[in-house]
């Protein structure tokens, strides 16, 4: 079992977006350094998504996207400098791309099994209260049948 397979399905489809959408950029512009080679740690999305799930900042690591400081802020800046650095990039970028995939399905499967659960569950409620409704019923025709003068 993975340490993913425990958290909640929310948390890790938002971690694999942020990861997903920040290498992709980093890709599509390969030239431009700034914006899509440098991401504030302290973002939001990063704090929040990405960094917040065990491996988040070890998955920027091996895509070359390294920690640094600037104007006293913590950045991660990618490395396209480094050899190879594009390959590497797109081949963290492809396994993310399919690890979202799979998560995605799961959550898909774990909504659609909540799903049944609910439908099973209401349906057990709709048997409880058409039982309890016999029962009321029965009691009623007993009770009305006691009292009932016999015309025999």
């Amino acid at each position: 079992m993975t340490r993913y397979e425990k958290m909640h399905p929310d948390k890790v489809l938002r971690c694999l977006n942020i990861a997903h959408r920040l290498l992709s950029q980093a890709l599509l512009h390969p030239l431009e350094p700034d914006p899509y080679h440098r991401v504030r740690a302290s973002t939001k999305a990063l704090t929040t998504g990405l960094l917040e799930v065990p491996g988040g900042e070890e998955l920027l690591l091996a895509a070359r996207w390294y920690p640094t400081t600037f104007n006293h802020q913590k950045y991660f800046v990618f490395d396209r400098e480094e050899e190879h650095s594009l390959e590497v990039l797109k081949a963290v970028g492809d396994c993310v791309e399919k690890a979202l995939e799979l998560a995605e399905r799961r959550a898909e499967r774990e909504e659609a099994e909540k799903a049944s659960q609910r439908n099973q569950k209401e349906y057990l409620e709709e048997v409880q209260r058409k039982i309890e409704e016999d029962k009321q019923a029965r009691k009623a025709r007993f009770r009305y049948a006691a009292i009932r003068p016999d015309r025999g």
